[in-house]
């Protein structure tokens, strides 16, 4: 076996040996199912660099490689493939919380994150006072134009525990999973991003009403998911984790600056 491949087959085993230990300690599903997909993308890693001595530059491209290689092949499981296809829009985040407007007339937000890109899918909002049909109006709004998810976590908010937002998700056949009471970190990305959402630009720009608010927030949303590098991606953005090409990179002889929120904030562009 070539060094690359064996590095490739040493990270799936590190990366399923965290998801078993996490999953030994508390039900933490979402994160467990990340550690196994990345546990299977880098054992498809290792045979695609076995077989062709190259590797795929985006989780796409290993995927359409990987079952390109892996046709005919008696020793691989096709629900080893599946598993890997079904990733992305496998486990969906939904949270809310509230704003106030500068005529402090409070506004509830409801926040709708894919785990595995990161990708931001929508926002909706409400007046001051909801309840389960204005949860049930919020979450179609905010995955509009979105293909369903398999599963969505929520909290335990009693706003989540509705009969229609129940009879909603039993509808769209979609599976709800619980995080563990009283735990926010068994809800990582999705209250990691309210507060990205609070520092960047709540707190720093003020909407005066609903329409004014929801604006604002697709204009972040854009901006988040198509232009702001995360750290945690190993610094691409989440449209390029989720399979689409990056955009091309700003050269320092030749770059211009691209305003995104109203100028809240810039990014270098390709001149």
């Amino acid at each position: 076996m070539k060094s690359e491949a064996a590095d490739y087959l040493g990270k799936a085993r590190q990366c399923l040996d965290e998801a078993k230990q996490i999953a030994a300690m508390m039900p933490l599903h979402h994160i467990v199912a990340r550690e196994a997909y990345l546990a299977a993308y880098h054992a498809a890693e290792a045979y695609i660099f076995e077989r062709t001595g190259k590797t795929a530059k985006t989780h796409r491209g290993l995927r359409s490689e990987f079952s390109r290689l892996a046709r005919g092949e008696p020793r691989i499981d096709r629900e080893y493939l599946t598993f890997l296809a079904q990733a992305k829009d496998s486990l969906w985040s939904v949270d809310l919380f509230r704003c106030e407007s500068i005529l402090l007339r409070s506004h509830w937000v409801m926040v709708v994150i894919d785990v595995f890109t990161r990708r931001l899918i929508g926002f909706g909002v409400e007046g001051e006072s909801i309840d389960g049909i204005a949860v049930c109006r919020m979450f179609n709004r905010a995955i509009a134009n979105h293909p369903m998810p398999k599963r969505i976590s929520t909290d335990h908010d009693p706003l989540f525990r509705f009969h229609r937002w129940l009879a909603n998700l039993r509808v769209r056949e979609i599976e709800e999973i619980k995080s563990v009471p009283y735990a926010p970190v068994s809800h990582p990305f999705v209250e990691r991003l309210i507060g990205t959402i609070r520092r960047e630009l709540l707190d720093r720009a003020f909407f005066w009403n609903a329409t004014d608010l929801e604006r604002k927030l697709d204009e972040f949303r854009t901006y988040y998911n198509t232009h702001r590098v995360h750290r945690a991606l190993d610094g691409v953005t989440p449209t390029c984790r989720a399979g689409n090409p990056p955009p091309i990179r700003a050269a320092l002889a030749s770059y211009r600056w691209q305003s995104h929120c109203r100028g809240l904030f810039q990014t270098p562009q390709h001149a």
